[in-house]
């Protein structure tokens, strides 16, 4: 298991900024985290696949974490702790949560 943020351009996403992901051992991912571009959090998970905020549970299997890879002009990737992961999904679920 590993985590995972994604940082895009507009261009190569206009509707989602960042990406964070909890990715399980089978490289699908478990729970994911969006920061819209408008400053919105939507999140999904394995039990709520159709998230809040138009945001849905990646379905396409992730590489291993040693080929994590970035392109220019375009998205930055980097792993990243369980707990920062945890942080942002509290965010996200609290908000979803109170509306």
């Amino acid at each position: 298991m590993y985590y995972l943020k994604g940082v895009f351009t507009q261009k190569f996403d206009p509707r989602c900024h960042v990406q964070y992901c909890e990715i399980g051992d089978d490289l699908f991912a478990l729970r994911s985290v969006e920061k819209l571009w408008d400053g919105r959090l939507g999140y999904s998970s394995v039990e709520q696949t159709d998230g809040t905020n138009g945001v849905y549970l990646p379905q396409e299997k992730f590489p291993h974490a040693k080929d994590i890879w970035d392109s220019k002009n375009e998205f930055h990737s980097e792993i990243i702790s369980k707990a920062e992961f945890e942080k942002i999904w509290l965010i996200a679920k609290n908000m979803g949560d109170s509306s």
